[in-house]
């Protein structure tokens, strides 16, 4: 199974990924030359099939926008794919992608869209609470290395609210994405983050 999650910045893309990283006992780090982070992570239980998640989590926005080319991304997914190895890849970068998700359909390998319904203020008020924690966490670290220096280094500044018509762009971005997906009998289907948790356990077979 080949499961795609998409959604807009704040939407709990990587929310649930974790969850389901958190059913695996171990995993693996895939590290390729050139790259600090893993490029993926290959998760397994005692029993069942492993799991490759493409991207890595090591900061708060991870997933497939850790790794710049798309192709690549859909690279990894055709090579990790086996009959004893699912695929879940999530990412901001490819929301707005459709042939290259329709080639997996039509090359008959079995595919799940999962897009998050999440409510645009919800995601928006996500955003801000992201952006305040970084700060804070920003401003703790330079605090302590500032401390006893004769000529501290400047602190971080705070960013403001995010624009809302950007994740409002996006939000829309994703919902035509959706439709064009159906329209070419892709199976994709709408979820809250609690839903889609739950029905991609079921499509792993984790329940």
């Amino acid at each position: 199974m080949i499961i795609n999650i998409r959604g807009t910045s704040g939407s709990g893309k990587s929310t649930v990924v974790r969850k389901i990283k958190d059913c695996y006992f171990e995993s693996e780090p895939i590290m390729v030359e050139g790259r600090r982070q893993p490029i993926g992570y290959m998760l397994s239980r005692v029993w069942g099939k492993r799991l490759f998640l493409a991207g890595h989590y090591e900061t708060a926005c991870g997933g497939c926008d850790t790794i710049t080319s798309i192709d690549q991304i859909y690279e990894l997914v055709r090579q990790y794919h086996n009959d004893e190895t699912d695929v879940l890849f999530e990412g901001l970068l490819i929301s707005a992608e459709v042939n290259r998700t329709t080639a997996l359909h039509t090359d008959g390998l079995p595919l799940l869209v999962v897009g998050m319904s999440t409510p645009l203020d919800v995601c928006l008020s996500s955003i801000n609470t992201r952006r305040q924690e970084a700060f804070i966490a920003k401003t703790a670290i330079a605090e302590a290395r500032n401390e006893g220096r004769k000529k501290p280094r400047p602190m971080p500044k705070e960013k403001g609210e995010v624009n809302p018509r950007n994740t409002e762009s996006k939000f829309k971005a994703t919902e035509t994405t959706m439709r064009r997906l159906l329209e070419a009998g892709v199976r994709a289907e709408w979820h809250d983050r609690d839903s889609a948790v739950q029905t991609i356990k079921l499509e792993l077979g984790l329940t």
